[in-house]
């Protein structure tokens, strides 16, 4: 079923002790698609799960659900399942138990508890109690119950948080092959970038309650609508530029963009744009050059600081046998295609 939430706006209080949660919210949420709400803390992210489900009754605007509005229904009727931050299961329950509460009294019991169970992975786990069960284990019944009833939608509030990264990243790609499974549209909620970026089918970058971009997760990482979403979202260079419309004069060298606008601006680069190599060993094209510094080691990969010597400090983005010795000289460019923006697109919070 796709979603579709047009000028939805949410509250708290009354009259003169009225504050604005939610602004206009529109989304498009296609029929099978994995959505994710991504956003600082006090984004609102959580009341519009609450509002799209019917449990916060303090907005306005349109919920459409398979073309069928929602709004003004109560929670029961909605046919939406809603998946807590911490699964909220039933502590006196077992496994298939829960999974079975929210089915109709006639179905419990059958074959769609052991559906659930069995995609979830939790067959071997059925007669135990939640106080039994591992932090993943817990979620992905919490999970399962939210599907049995075969909602038309599934809600989850940040029901990863509590995991470690590894137990985080197992769990997130066996609910997203269950709600493939089952063909089911979902909202997801997160504060996790990484989360947001490798599960969702769609992104929706949320802050102080209004749409900043959605799109692709890929497109909106590489294509930031603004400054803040570029910078919010993932590691950035932020440096000043001149731009005569095609090409702005950065700390990097001069940088070939497409934005059509002269004037000062701010260039986004990713650190992965970045390429090092020895001063010895540079060509003409070298654009800048400065002093390795710190290198934060990730395993996989690294962000090593480069103090240039126009007095800036970049991040560059390398593979663990890439990494520069500290105090190392190196030459710095730029590989692809950057983003600017005019300087004044970098407030926030977003105008009203």
């Amino acid at each position: 079923m796709n979603l579709d939430l047009e000028e939805l706006s949410a509250w708290h209080g009354t009259g003169g002790d009225r504050s604005s949660v939610l602004d206009r919210v529109s989304i498009a949420l296609a029929s099978g698609a994995l959505g994710a709400v991504l956003g600082p803390s006090g984004s609102g992210k959580t009341t519009l799960l609450r509002t799209i489900a019917g449990l916060h009754r303090d907005a306005s605007g349109v919920i459409r659900l398979g073309g069928h509005r929602l709004d003004g229904l109560p929670p029961e009727r909605r046919q939406v399942g809603l998946v807590p931050q911490d699964g909220a299961l039933f502590p006196h329950l077992t496994v298939a138990e829960n999974i079975d509460f929210g089915l109709p009294r006639t179905e419990r019991r059958g074959r769609r508890t052991a559906d659930m169970l069995a995609l979830l992975g939790l067959t071997p786990f059925a007669k135990r109690l939640p106080h039994e069960l591992s932090g993943g284990q817990a979620q992905r019944v919490a999970v399962a119950r939210a599907l049995a009833p075969a909602p038309r939608l599934v809600l989850l509030d940040e029901p990863f948080s509590a995991l470690d990264a590894t137990l985080r990243a197992e769990v997130a790609d066996g609910v997203r092959a269950a709600l493939d499974e089952t063909r089911t549209t979902a909202l997801l909620v997160t504060h996790d970038q990484g989360e947001a970026l490798s599960v969702a089918t769609q992104l929706v970058v949320l802050a102080e309650g209004r749409v900043r971009q959605t799109g692709i997760p890929s497109e909106v990482y590489a294509m930031p609508a603004d400054l803040w979403t570029g910078r919010f979202i993932g590691d950035a260079n932020v440096l000043d530029g001149e731009s005569d419309g095609a090409v702005t004069l950065t700390p990097l060298g001069a940088l070939p963009h497409d934005l059509g606008v002269p004037g000062p601006v701010s260039v986004l680069v990713r650190p992965e744009q970045l390429r090092l190599t020895a001063t010895a060993h540079t060509s003409a094209r070298v654009g800048a050059s400065g002093l390795a510094r710190l290198t934060r080691y990730f395993g996989h990969d690294g962000l090593t600081e480069i103090a240039l010597d126009s007095g800036e400090v970049v991040l560059a983005r390398l593979g663990p046998d890439a990494f520069p010795a500290p105090g190392a000289r190196v030459a710095v460019t730029v590989d692809g295609a950057v983003r600017v923006f005019p300087r004044h697109h970098q407030s926030y919070p977003p105008e009203r």
